[in-house]
């Protein structure tokens, strides 16, 4: 029957992309076919398609543009299939879903998921694209033309539809639940769940849209804190895609770089996320990344140290555990203030040399020590929405002024506290990570440069400022979409430049790219479509401009990084085992003795 119904969503998607225009009857599919279908066999597809791509959308695009893990991608505007994927293995399931089991009493809850389900994919159609076809799409009646929704009608869809399916579900029915369910399993409890993340999810697309809807995103976004308790508020709430060790269940990054031995260079730590775990000492840096093992391997730093025993100064080389990769080694043209310098990142540096994904491996095909354990596991699950991002989205909306039974601040707090526990670091490193200027409520936090200088880990003290900043810590490592959407709205967080960008463009260097292009089978096949999202993203002849901006996105004025003063350094990563030359031998770490002098 999943083969049966595999072939059908293909035949009725093939049909709505190729605008083909044949009547539903000639197609040689027999419609009764479609009540055979349960909701868990369309739902579950429906919920590995999105979560798998997503997943593997992470190596291919989303982590380098959310500055969180270095794999390699280059800025390009390509949409990688999201397109294809979301209308004909995510979106058509849940269609037929709602066409099949919609006026069925009995079936009502799993009608509610499946409308919840739809809602979240058109939030990442939408962010991604701008106009997409919402309103005719997946439906048989418009067949030779679909036309586009605007960015903002979507985003209206999308909030209403969670907020009516999270009224409807029907919490003293927990018979009327998913038999099998991916995300939050087959207890009774259940269902309660997916109104709490429906909720949830509603506030977090309300703040996502507040620039462009700000009545609307306010409006419903008070409606939820209004209602907090029906809200992701622990993290047994917390939304996630499932895996297990079976072939072809398993989380994509274990199908990729473990059992396709993977042998291309590993994802690393990206250098500007080096940079703010360095400027405040963020013990999460030994979380989501392993350190180098072989000693030899480690970065080789030079170091200027005082001594406690004279006045003197000592230069200094010892190797550092941790150290990261910037998105290109590029320099640009009129950064002529480097020439001739020596580059501290092109000295003896190897793949080796850099910190890799938690539990990646460094033996022989990517072996970790225990590949059971770390983000490469094969049960390790997909996070689409934790309880630390609930807390940290509820303290933004505070924030705003929009409600909720506690402060911002509390809300701020208890974000870094669930994140610090998923992650199992102590509560005195959690307490002592809380407590540092930039972090702490109300402080301003002063962090190193680059190592060219052209960009900083501050902290402002706006309380904005400090939200959004963990929010994109949190984010790591399954939620780079949702940074790369978070950086277009607040522009809160100094990313560096790609300077070596995968799209042609006015520049030798680009900013995270504004959308993603409409894919060549939409030019093609659907092409009054076409047009009609040009009109809607203001008037266009093309789409092929990577910094098109989308209405939820916060104006911005692109820098002329090529103008930028420039010059290079390591203070990130010096005094890493503490300000005194004695530190080093007191941590058991080697140093050689390059010269003395005094000040």
């Amino acid at each position: 029957m999943k083969k049966q119904l595999i072939a059908i969503i293909v035949v009725i998607a093939s049909i709505i992309l190729n605008g083909c225009a044949k009547n539903f009857e000639d197609m040689n599919i027999d419609p009764t076919q479609f009540t055979e279908v349960t909701p868990e066999a369309a739902l579950q597809g429906s919920f590995k398609r999105l979560n798998d791509f997503m997943d593997n959308s992470n190596f291919t695009r989303y982590w380098d543009m959310a500055n969180l893990v270095n794999a390699g991608a280059r800025y390009g505007t390509d949409e990688g299939g999201v397109w294809q994927n979301m209308y004909v293995n995510v979106l058509e399931p849940i269609n037929q879903v709602k066409l099949t089991y919609g006026n069925q009493p009995d079936f009502n809850n799993r009608v509610q998921i499946a409308r919840i389900w739809e809602a979240y994919a058109y939030s990442i159609l939408v962010a991604t694209f701008g106009p997409i076809p919402q309103s005719q799409a997946n439906n048989r009646d418009y067949l030779a033309s679909i036309k586009f929704d605007t960015e903002d009608s979507v985003y209206i869809y999308v909030l209403n539809t969670l907020k009516d399916a999270a009224a409807k579900i029907d919490i003293s029915k927990p018979q009327d639940r998913l038999v099998y369910d991916a995300i939050y399993g087959s207890s009774a409890t259940s269902i309660v769940n997916w109104k709490k993340f429906a909720n949830t999810l509603r506030l977090k697309i309300a703040l996502r849209c507040s620039k462009n809807l700000p009545q609307v995103s306010e409006q419903h976004a008070k409606e939820v804190m209004n209602d907090e308790a029906n809200t992701i508020t622990a993290e047994t709430e917390t939304t996630k895609m499932a895996y297990e060790n079976v072939i072809g269940n398993e989380n994509p990054h274990y199908q990729r770089f473990k059992r396709n031995s993977y042998t291309l260079d590993p994802p690393s730590m990206n250098d500007y996320l080096f940079v703010h775990f360095r400027s405040y000492k963020d013990p999460r840096i030994d979380a989501y990344f392993d350190s180098v093992p072989n000693l030899a391997d480690r970065y080789l730093l030079r170091d200027t140290m005082p001594s406690r025993n004279d006045d003197s100064l000592r230069v200094v080389d010892y190797r550092i555990p941790h150290f990261g990769r910037p998105k290109s080694p590029a320099k640009l043209p009129g950064w002529s203030a480097l020439n001739g310098l020596i580059d501290p990142l092109g000295q003896n540096v190897k793949v080796t040399t850099y910190s890799r994904l938690k539990g990646y491996g460094w033996g022989p095909n990517n072996q970790a020590a225990d590949p059971s354990t770390g983000l490469l596991s094969p049960v390790q699950p997909f996070i689409i929405l934790s309880y630390a991002e609930s807390q940290l989205l509820k303290a933004e909306a505070a924030a705003k002024g929009w409600g909720g039974s506690k402060t911002a601040e509390q809300y701020y707090n208890e974000g870094i506290d669930a994140n610090f526990a998923y992650w199992k670091i102590s509560n005195a490193q959690r307490d002592a990570y809380k407590a540092r200027d930039g972090i702490k409520w109300g402080t301003v936090g002063i962090g190193f440069t680059d190592y060219v200088s052209i960009v900083r880990a501050d902290i402002a003290a706006d309380p904005l400022a400090k939200i959004y900043t963990q929010q994109w810590l949190n984010y790591f490592p399954d939620q780079a979409f949702d940074v790369w959407c978070l950086q277009r709205r607040t522009r809160a967080l100094d990313f560096s430049p790609h300077t070596n960008p995968g799209v042609a463009i006015a520049t030798p260097w680009i900013e995270i790219p504004m959308r993603a292009s409409y894919p060549t089978a939409v030019i093609n096949l659907n092409p009054v479509g076409y047009q009609d999202g040009l009109d809607k993203l203001g008037g266009l002849q093309n789409d092929v401009d990577p910094l098109i901006p989308l209405k939820f996105a916060k104006q911005h004025t692109t820098k002329d990084w090529n103008a930028v003063p420039v010059a290079y350094s390591t203070r990130y990563m010096q005094k890493w085992y503490g300000n005194y030359v004695e530190d080093l031998p007191a941590a058991g770490v080697a140093y050689t003795l390059i010269s003395t002098f005094k000040p």
